[in-house]
């Protein structure tokens, strides 16, 4: 499978994974007036021009603020785990954006490819700010 190919099926298997936790309904290819997450390929050429992967809809008012771009990384050694942020700087700095690319490690000892996890990496200030206006609500009843 090449680099593209592997790419494309991480950004849908994260877009899967992501609306499921939020409980969003992502685009199925017939959706398109329900859908609230899928790929820019398919919804924004702009925004897919612009580096970002992930489409999010204008009504998720707190999520729409996210530009994610979402990445593949197989390592070489289990011991020495490395993510590229350098995709942070090719996407757009705008004011009220928070930008981050979420990163798939695996790690392929013999044939068989293993997942060692998902990371998501973001600017300091952008994480700060984003942090400083999350409801706390949530955290408060635990």
């Amino acid at each position: 499978m090449n680099n593209r190919s592997v790419g494309h099926r991480t950004e849908r298997t994260f877009i899967r994974k992501f609306a499921e936790r939020l409980g969003l309904v992502p685009f199925n290819n017939k959706n398109h007036a329900e859908a609230e997450i899928g790929s820019t390929r398919q919804f924004s050429q702009q925004l897919d021009a612009m580096k970002i992967d992930v489409w999010l809809s204008d009504k998720l008012v707190w999520l729409r603020h996210l530009f994610i771009q979402i990445k593949n990384r197989q390592i070489q050694s289990k011991n020495t785990w490395t993510i590229d942020v350098t995709p942070i700087r090719d996407m757009p700095k705008d004011k009220g954006k928070y930008r981050c690319v979420v990163t798939r490690l695996t790690y392929k000892p013999n044939k068989k490819q293993q997942e060692i996890g998902w990371f998501v990496s973001m600017p300091l200030e952008e994480w700060m700010d984003l942090v400083s206006k999350a409801n706390y609500h949530e955290l408060s009843r635990d």
